[in-house]
């Protein structure tokens, strides 16, 4: 996602159009909340000891990938004839990912949680 553009469109500038493309380093809060996405995902991957902890920051992560949607997104706003790359679906599919992720690591939570219930009794 930071080298594959989102949108590209026209931006009026000097009396003249300009072809600017909107990728995640295009913009300097795109470009910090993209790098939070990216280093809180990796490092959920290492905490698969600590489910609680790997649930939330994976919450985390799937909040973050929303907000750096929306930056790219308020940057197409400013432009005219906007069209949407095909890669434009990436971050979207690394939320999805994450709500996937944040999904099966409750799922195995419980099964742990019923193992230790019925090893007590």
């Amino acid at each position: 996602a930071f080298k594959f553009k989102f949108a590209a469109g026209a931006k009026l500038e000097l009396t003249q159009n300009v072809i600017k493309d909107v990728t995640v380093s295009s913009h300097l809060l795109s470009l910090i909340f993209g790098i939070a996405f990216l280093a809180v995902s990796l490092i959920v991957i290492f905490l698969y000891k600590n489910r609680k902890q790997q649930m939330w920051l994976t919450l985390l992560a799937a909040i973050i990938g929303i907000i750096t949607v929306y930056f790219l997104y308020w940057q197409t706003q400013s432009l005219t004839n906007v069209t949407f790359a095909i890669t434009a679906v990436l971050p979207i599919f690394a939320i999805g990912f994450a709500i996937s992720a944040i999904r099966c690591i409750w799922q195995d939570q419980k099964k742990i949680d019923e193992l230790n219930s019925s090893r007590l009794r």
